[in-house]
């Protein structure tokens, strides 16, 4: 039986969208934005402190163009640190997996 919950927003022209599925050994959480920014990592940090997943992948997807406006790739993060001291480590370098680091 599905269980989950979604939730979409809109902010002038960009989209954001988040589905949560909490279930016992294989919860499951995503979050979606076109949102142009010179740099997502505030925004990566930010979706990180509210879910704290033990791991997770972040894709850019952007034309030659749009990637060139990036001033700061957030595939090029060795490591994440939240508040509190939480840690992410990044695992491999095409896709940008961060794993969780226990402190």
């Amino acid at each position: 039986e599905p269980c989950g919950y979604s939730m979409n927003a809109l902010q002038g022209d960009a989209y954001f969208t988040c589905h949560v599925t909490p279930e016992p050994g294989h919860s499951y959480a995503s979050f979606e934005t076109n949102i142009q920014l010179e740099s997502y990592d505030e925004l990566i940090d930010r979706v990180l402190e509210v879910f704290k997943p033990r791991r997770c992948t972040v894709t850019l997807v952007a034309d030659r163009v749009g990637s060139q406006e990036v001033k700061e790739q957030p595939n090029r993060r060795a490591q994440v640190v939240l508040k509190g001291g939480l840690r992410y480590s990044r695992r491999l370098a095409s896709q940008t997996h961060f794993q969780r680091e226990y402190c």
